[in-house]
């Protein structure tokens, strides 16, 4: 029995060139910048979306909180930023992100500042707009349910 051997023709076409190499190194490169700088150009409108939905659940975890604790609990709306019913963690809010509480049932001007759930689940309700220089999103609270519903 003989062994089948390989043999490769050695000469001047066996491999690539320098000059081959060089060329997709280059093209390579050439992919991963702009690839980075898209990236680097979204990053802002993720970090919104991202502090959007932070913003919602939060508001979910305080409906969540005066279910379960029986007593009613707020959200507070600050200059920059917000405090959750149980004040655990700081708002993730891009800098320059402006939030504002508006459409408000029964027009509740005791709190303009402030969501509010109560022990059965409802909620003083409204809707919260995010705005960060073009972009913008809400945030739906029915009253009725307290249900919070991001409008993306």
């Amino acid at each position: 029995m003989t062994k089948a051997r390989c043999h490769r023709p050695i000469g001047p076409r066996s491999g690539f060139s320098l000059i081959e190499l060089m060329v997709v190194l280059s093209i390579m490169s050439l992919l991963m910048v702009s690839a980075s700088s898209a990236l680097s150009a979204s990053l802002p409108a993720m970090r919104f979306r991202s502090a959007t939905r932070i913003l919602a659940d939060d508001l979910r975890a305080t409906r969540r909180a005066a279910l379960l604790q029986r007593h009613e609990m707020a959200l507070s709306l600050r200059p920059g930023g917000y405090i959750s019913g149980d004040g655990d963690r700081p708002p993730a809010l891009p800098a320059g992100t402006v939030i504002r509480l508006v459409d408000v049932p029964g027009g509740s001007a005791a709190a303009p500042d402030r969501v509010r759930f109560f022990a059965d689940g409802s909620s003083t309700g409204g809707r919260l707009e995010l705005r960060l220089g073009e972009r913008h999103s809400a945030i739906t609270i029915d009253w009725l349910t307290g249900r919070v519903h991001l409008d993306e």
